[in-house]
């Protein structure tokens, strides 16, 4: 069966960058013939205030007095790394009939100026590469055909840019962002490892604004929310998606499911939002971590991903143009397995599928002990009347998403999961679920949300559920978890019991047949900021 959405339901009782890429040593050659030669340019531009910009072009070249035209990708480069990023991909696009022109944006490496973190001047910046390149003759730039493309840093600027420029017809979002406070603060609960990552990079490699430490401190402390989200605002894609769908932009967005700074919960989100303006979007969900999905493409190999952002780049910037290609939603389901083949690329005319129906399950009481409690379907619900529990604050329960950015990387690229022993987890400070066996192997793809029902004996604490397959030995390999934080002045109180929803990412793998769905909770991941850290910190069904 396929399981799209996994609503865990409640009943009572319960408990209920950094992007600094790694390159190989060498450059892999185009695997097709070119059409043309290649010709390069690196100029230092000068901006619309008088601010240069490291600007590096590989076009087409062109012999005799030819007047041919050729489409133009504009892309910025990525937090942290140099305009070297896409030189592979300039080669491979410029042999194919493109002009393509990287830029180190404003405040990075070898561009003046200070980070902009895409902002007004980095969208006048985008414009200004234009104009020159429409002036620049010998580059045979197409005026009607314009798109932009980037990987993270540079994937947030190049929708933003699409939406400020009249001229920009596409724009490709490769782990790029659509709400930036969502990608800081989702759940209201600050990402604190990837946050420190970017900051501290920012600062060893560019030339960061005097406020960004500020502006991160207010997230974390939760002091000046509203400010915040007015500067992350005008630095958020879907805060401009009327402007994109009035133009008929086109907007190509891949995402990896293991991507804790660009989430892949947000994305869905963001493709939703295009696709309700009437943007026409094409998505991807990869498996990977943040822009890991990539980085084939990057040194010069074909990759699923790079592919159809070429077919997305053809289609809409190539004459006669074309109708968008391939399915609206490619997901690719994860391998649970060390030795198991890569995963299946899993197709969709729209998302939420419209084929597939959620399902629900219910926890069950753990009753006295330290027993896990039952994750049930309605349809097979035990009688009520389980004695309610309590778990306590504590950094370590057994129950974890892994060490920060290792975890994920391991997981994803050495294919070694994020285990916890069910049987070794502290009753105490987190509770677990699970499921009965299932009687033959099941797809498991979808958001889940877990809706609990808790007492706190403080006003602040931070819930963090877990999704694991759990085999007959007891041993759960997470799919996915998600954070939640209540803070003092969102009205909780000591004493007092609410409804809190804990939204997990994304997954989507096979679990074998034998193995049990496992759902467990705990009051703290170092993650994320917690609101309330202290040991004494309690909450009960």
């Amino acid at each position: 069966f396929f399981l799209e959405n996994v609503n865990v339901g409640s009943l009572s009782p319960m408990i209920s960058p950094l992007v600094v890429t790694l390159y190989a040593a060498a450059l892999v050659p185009a695997a097709s013939s070119p059409l043309y030669e290649v010709e390069w340019d690196v100029i230092d531009l000068e901006s619309w205030d008088g601010v240069n910009l490291r600007v590096r072009a590989g076009f087409p070249m062109l012999s005799g007095g030819s007047e041919e035209r050729f489409p133009m990708v504009l892309m910025a480069n990525s937090w942290s790394v140099p305009n070297v990023e896409y030189v592979a991909k300039q080669l491979q696009w410029a042999e194919a009939g493109y002009v393509v022109v990287e830029y180190d944006a404003r405040g990075w490496w070898s561009s003046e100026g200070t980070i902009d973190l895409a902002g007004p001047s980095d969208m006048k910046d985008a414009s200004a590469i234009i104009d020159y390149a429409l002036g620049r003759r010998k580059w045979h730039v197409d005026a009607g055909a314009i798109a932009t493309c980037g990987i993270s840093y540079g994937a947030g600027i190049a929708v933003l840019a699409a939406a400020h420029d009249p001229r920009i017809k596409a724009a490709a979002s490769l782990s790029g962002w659509g709400n930036l406070t969502d990608a800081l603060y989702a759940a209201n609960s600050p990402s604190r490892v990837w946050a420190n990552l970017l900051l501290v990079s920012g600062e060893i490699f560019g030339r960061e604004p005097a406020d960004l430490w500020r502006i991160w401190n207010s997230i974390n402390t939760r002091n000046n929310i509203s400010g915040v989200k007015a500067w992350s605002d005008m630095r958020s894609p879907v805060a401009v998606v009327d402007k994109l769908a009035a133009r008929n932009v086109s907007v190509f967005l891949s995402n990896n499911f293991e991507d804790r700074l660009f989430k892949p919960d947000a994305a869905l989100r963001y493709r939703q939002i295009l696709h309700g303006a009437g943007v026409p979007t094409l998505t991807m969900l990869n498996q990977g971590v943040h822009a890991s999905a990539e980085m084939p493409g990057l040194v010069g190999k074909e990759n699923a991903v790079f592919s159809r952002v070429k077919s997305f780049l053809d289609a809409r910037l190539k004459r006669p143009a074309a109708p968008l290609p391939g399915p609206p939603v490619v997901v690719e389901e994860r391998p649970l397995t060390l030795f198991a083949r890569a995963g299946r690329l899993l197709e969709f005319a729209s998302w939420p599928p419209a084929e597939q129906a959620s399902v629900s399950y219910s926890l069950q009481g753990r009753g006295p002990g330290d027993s896990a409690g039952r994750l049930s379907l309605p349809h097979k619900l035990p009688p009520a009347g389980s004695a309610a529990s309590t778990i306590s604050f504590s950094p370590l329960s057994g129950l974890s998403a892994g060490m920060p950015v290792v975890g994920e990387v391991m997981q994803t690229e050495m294919r070694m999961p994020i285990v916890s022993d069910f049987a070794l987890v502290d009753q105490h400070r987190a509770a677990t679920y699970l499921g009965e066996s299932l009687s033959q192997s099941a797809v498991l793809c979808g958001a889940p949300n877990a809706t609990l029902s808790v007492t706190p004996s403080a006003g602040a604490f931070q819930l963090v559920g877990y999704l694991y397959s759990v085999d007959p030995m007891d041993i759960g390999t997470l799919l996915t978890h998600g954070p939640r934080t209540v803070w003092k002045d969102e009205g909780a109180t000591a004493g007092n019991p609410l409804s809190v929803v804990v939204n997990m990412r994304p997954t989507c793998a096979t679990l074998r047949k034998g193995h049990r769905v496992g759902f467990g909770v705990s009051l703290f991941s170092m993650m994320y900021t917690p609101s309330n850290a202290d040991p004494a910190l309690l909450l009960s069904s």
